[in-house]
Parts: structure tokens; sequence; C-alpha cells
């Protein structure tokens, strides 16, 4: 044992004590903060870790916002057609089979200077509002004296000048709109018939006359020439059918009965109002198909008289056509209206296109 017998030894020993228990202290307080802290932070940890099921926050199903559903948009699907403010016309090819009944042959040759009529003022029209109704068609541009021919066999019932009656059934009812309407006149009665009625072919504006009445003719005979008389303003032959009785009231379009030009058509239809009714006096234009923007030709639905009206043929009820259009694809287009009819129009044949509103 150590000798602690002098004071200053004993000093210096009992400050080493001192000195060691104030280190353990020291010592034992770090360590004991050491675990205090550690014990927190893991305490801290598992408290934050831990997926306590309060804080699962019981997905309120977002009210994926019952999406009602993006669909149920008032039905824009139904986008009550923005009222076309244009009536839109139905047109579609008529669903009927069409049987032209070209029976009879031209007025005049095929090699006549124009053997195709003027189609800016055709059957039923009045060139825009300028002349009265037409009654038959114009076989101008052709000079005085260029032969006239019978379009089918038959027997010659008027020929001479109107300035007398002339037609009907006794030769006692005057040809036309009045007295000398169409000057030098012949009408032929058809042998042919069609649905039980007797087919007249009236020749009007004649320089000449080659037959006379009760002569018997056949298709291709002479009959007469081009000419200028009555109220004709330049030289022409006006060509009419006739059905059922030889007047100016019995007309029906003479293009729906001679056969067209070589390699040519013909083009016709009826436009309708929303009760069926036949629109008189409206535009209808037609275009090539190979080009859909340039203006070919336009003619007028069928307009009426108080007098004596025009009318429909008996098979198809048109009210406009379109004669000797070379064999082809078509637009008919009406001005103004929301319509485009694509249509072909055969060699030979008939083609026919229905309008309603």
């Amino acid at each position: 044992m150590a000798n602690l017998g002098s004071k200053s030894t004993r000093g210096r020993y009992f400050g080493s004590i001192a000195g060691a228990v104030v280190i353990g202290l020291a010592l034992g307080v770090c360590l004991g903060l050491g675990i205090v802290t550690t014990w927190s932070t893991l305490r801290v940890a598992a408290f934050v870790l831990a997926p306590t099921p309060t804080s699962t926050p019981t997905p309120t199903p977002l009210p994926t916002q019952t999406l009602s559903p993006t669909p149920t948009l008032t039905p824009t699907a139904t986008r009550t057609p923005t009222p076309t403010l244009t009536p839109r016309p139905k047109a579609t090819t008529t669903p009927r089979a069409i049987t032209p009944h070209f029976l009879f042959g031209r007025p005049l040759a095929l090699d006549a200077p124009a053997p195709e009529p003027a189609w800016v003022y055709l059957y039923g029209t009045t060139e825009l509002g300028q002349y009265e109704v037409h009654h038959g068609v114009d076989f101008d541009r052709n000079p005085i004296g260029v032969p006239v021919f019978a379009v089918g066999d038959g027997v010659i019932v008027s020929a001479g000048d109107d300035r007398q009656p002339l037609c009907g059934a006794q030769g006692q009812t005057i040809c036309g709109r009045s007295l000398n309407f169409y000057g030098l006149v012949v009408v032929i009665r058809l042998e042919q018939g069609y649905r039980n009625q007797t087919l007249y072919a009236l020749y009007g504006h004649m320089s000449r006359i080659d037959v006379q009445p009760g002569q018997r003719v056949k298709r291709g005979d002479r009959i007469g020439a081009v000419g200028m008389t009555g109220i004709a303003i330049g030289p022409h032959i006006q060509f009419e059918m006739r059905s059922g009785a030889n007047n100016y009231a019995s007309t029906r379009n003479p293009m729906l009965w001679i056969a067209p030009l070589p390699g040519r058509g013909v083009l016709a239809g009826r436009y309708t109002d929303s009760a069926g009714k036949p629109i008189e006096g409206a535009i209808v234009d037609i275009y090539r198909a190979e080009e859909p923007s340039k203006f070919y030709r336009e003619t007028e639905t069928y307009r009426r008289e108080d007098r004596a009206g025009v009318n429909a043929d008996d098979e198809f009820g048109e009210n406009w056509t379109m004669s000797d259009l070379p064999a082809g694809e078509y637009i008919v287009r009406v001005p103004g209206k929301q319509f485009a009819q694509r249509v072909s129009v055969p060699a030979g044949g008939l083609a026919f296109v229905e309008m309603a509103e």
C-alpha cells in the first residue's frame, strides 16, 4: 500500500481521484446523452416511417370527378345541323327505270350548218324572261333555204300560211299564239302514236312548202326549207311535237321524241318544292365533270302561261331538258342552293335527275 503520510502526497493522491471521478462522470453523462439521443432518434424515425393507418388517407375517390362522361356534353354529336340556311335539295338520280321514246328522226340533215337546236331558248323556257314561253325548239344558225325533212311517216294535215286558221281537227283552229304566228307552217299527223295518243309534228317559219294537205310522207322526205316568216326575227325552223290534238296547248318537249345526234344524249330532270309541286322558272346549270368550275350550259325549268301552257312528258313528268349533250359525265347545279348532282349521259340515251327542296 502506498505511503500517504506526507500532506503533499495526500493532496496529489486525492486530486487524482477527484479528477478521475470528474472524468468518469463526464464520460458517463456523455454516454448517457448519446444513448438517449440515439434512442430518441430511432423512436422518431420509427414514428415517421411506420405507416400509421391514420395517415393512409382513405382515398376519397378523387371526384374523378365522376367525370360526367364527357360525351354527355349535350350530345354535340347530334349537332342539330347548324341550320343550313339555304334549303338543300335532296337530289338523286331517279329510282325508276327511264326508257326513252326517241321514235323519230331529225327535222334537219346531220350535215346541216346547225343540226341541233339553240340551247338558250329551249322548250318551256323564256330566255330568262326575255320572250314568251317557248312551245317548241328553234333550229337556228341555218340560212334560208336549208332543206327540212319529215321526222316520221305520216299524213300532212296542215300546210300553208297561218294568216288563216289551219290547225285543229277540221283545220279551223289557229296554229299558234295568234294568226300569222308561224308564217308558212306544215303539220304532219304521224303514224306512230304513243299511249293511245295521236302525235303531230309541226314546222314553223318556213321559206317554202313542198307538200300539201292529205299527202302521205315517209321519214326523211323533204317537206320544205328553213325561212323567216311569221314572227321570226332570224332564219330558223321552229319544231314542235303535239300529243292528242293539233293545237298550241297540246305540245310536249320535242327533244324527248327525236333521236339525239350521233355520240350525244339528252339530260332531263324534275325540280320540285317540299310539297312536290314543280318549281317554275328556276335556273339549272350544267358543268362537265372534268371541268367542274367551268360553266358549260344553262336552262330554266318550265314556266306556265294562262292561255296555253307547256306540258311535261306523260312518261317522265320532267320540268327541264337539255338536249344533244356529248356523251359523258356532268354535274347539275341549282344556283343559290347547296346542291350538285353528278350524272352520266349515255350516247343515244336519256339521263334523268330528280331534285326536291
